[in-house]
């Protein structure tokens, strides 16, 4: 542990082991008083301009202002929240629990604030009163302890120059753009199953993330409207076959007749065509898989009984063995992706192992993911020996290597692009 943001990622994380809940977000006081998240749970990143961010920043905004904000605390969120929030509405964690870090010196300088959906027992806030203890102790001891002013007081001018001139030589070294961005284990190829027909999906026979064999049964449509349509298409073909052959015996004693056998006649392959599609349609009720693999679909309860139209992806199927990585890159954190590039990939099951890859494409334009964030989506293929352990499904952080760029702009490129903005230029 060498640095506070690693410090802030264990807190948001590992406190489940103790204590229950449901997500945490750990926040930095900074110097003007306000506080910004520096960490949440599950998340490798933090999107500082998400809503859910703003919202949990507006909450820590009103909690300093209240006489619990220096001692560990239960409440509920909606009390420092602004009624026409709609975020506070459909957030399913309102329950909270503040953990205050603090100093004889600065006072509260951080927190955790543990969230879940049910009330907070008394026994976590005495628990979370020892944490919040450990916690303090460690955040203090990673702070620098003398500032950099104080350091550049005993220096001599000449020292200082020197020092100075090293540095600017130094923004000068050419160095390899790098980005992190979020990443997921994917299937590189999966078979798509759509709905073969317009129908009510009635019992899904596999469940998400089951090994499947070919010819196995996926999926069942409501068969009783085709059904229908089967036996009136029957009924269909034996009326116009009697109407035919009744034509055709009346044609021996009203000759004058015989023009209405050929209406007849195409009637009845009308008919019949209708009872072979008919037919085909109640064939497809029954969906089965045409090769092995793992299905992946979202969950049983959203399929059945829904209607789907022809062509609607219901499931995939899913190779466990061909699998590449799926890089969402933010926009605020993009560079020049080019196909080929290094990628590093560092799992959270296996946050100390590198794993090696090439990154294949990348997207010309941002999608939208959810949390309402932006973000190139890229894929990148395994450049080494694959590892047992590697699963779809599994996520971690990605590490891009770019192009090279200056020491210069590889520091001051995020400011650059700010004071770009905010200038107008």
């Amino acid at each position: 542990m060498e640095s506070v943001p690693e410090l802030a990622y264990l807190i948001a994380n590992e406190t489940r082991r103790l204590i229950p809940f449901r997500q945490a977000v750990v926040v930095r006081r900074k110097s003007n008083g306000k506080f910004c998240v520096e960490a949440i749970s599950s998340l490798a990143v933090v999107d500082r301009t998400s809503p859910f961010v703003c919202l949990i920043e507006s909450i820590m905004t009103r909690l300093s202002r209240s006489d619990s904000y220096t001692e560990t605390d239960l409440f509920p969120i909606s009390h420092y929240t602004d009624d026409d929030l709609g975020g506070v509405v459909e957030y399913p964690f309102q329950e909270a629990l503040w953990l205050p870090f603090k100093n004889t010196a600065a006072g509260v300088f951080a927190g955790v604030l543990l969230l879940q959906e049910q009330r907070w027992e008394e026994r976590y806030k005495l628990i979370g009163e020892r944490l919040a203890g450990t916690y303090q102790h460690a955040w203090s001891a990673l702070q620098p302890s003398v500032s950099g002013a104080v350091r550049r007081k005993f220096l001599s001018r000449k020292t200082a120059l020197l020092f100075g001139a090293l540095i600017l030589a130094a923004m000068f070294l050419p160095v390899t753009m790098t980005t992190l961005a979020p990443v997921e284990i994917v299937a590189s190829k999966p078979l798509v199953v759509a709905a073969p027909l317009q129908a009510v999906i009635e019992k899904i026979l596999v469940e998400p993330n089951q090994q499947v064999n070919e010819g196995d049964l996926l999926f069942r449509f409501n068969d009783t409207d085709l059904r229908n349509r089967f036996r009136i298409a029957s009924q269909d073909v034996q009326v116009a076959s009697v109407k035919l052959r009744k034509a055709k015996q009346s044609v021996f004693s009203s000759p004058e007749q015989s023009h209405e056998l050929s209406i007849l006649k195409a009637e009845l392959i009308r008919s019949r065509l209708a009872l072979d599609y008919a037919k085909e349609q109640l064939d497809r009720v029954e969906v089965k898989a045409t090769q092995s693999g793992i299905v992946q679909y979202s969950d049983r309860n959203d399929w059945v009984g829904k209607p789907v139209s022809i062509g609607e992806q219901v499931i995939r199927i899913a190779d466990p063995q061909a699998i590449e990585f799926g890089v969402d890159v933010p926009v605020k954190d993009s560079i020049v992706l080019q196909s080929g590039a290094r990628v590093r990939v560092y799992l959270d099951a296996d946050p100390v192992t590198p794993i090696e890859a090439t990154l294949t494409n990348a997207s010309y334009h941002a999608s939208e993911l959810p949390g309402q964030q932006l973000a190139y989506r890229s894929r990148a293929a395994l450049s080494q020996e694959k590892p047992e352990s590697l699963r779809i499904g599994l996520r971690g952080t990605a590490k891009i290597y770019g192009e090279q760029v200056s020491l210069f702009f590889y520091l001051f490129r995020r400011p650059l692009s700010a004071a770009r903005q905010f200038l107008g230029a």
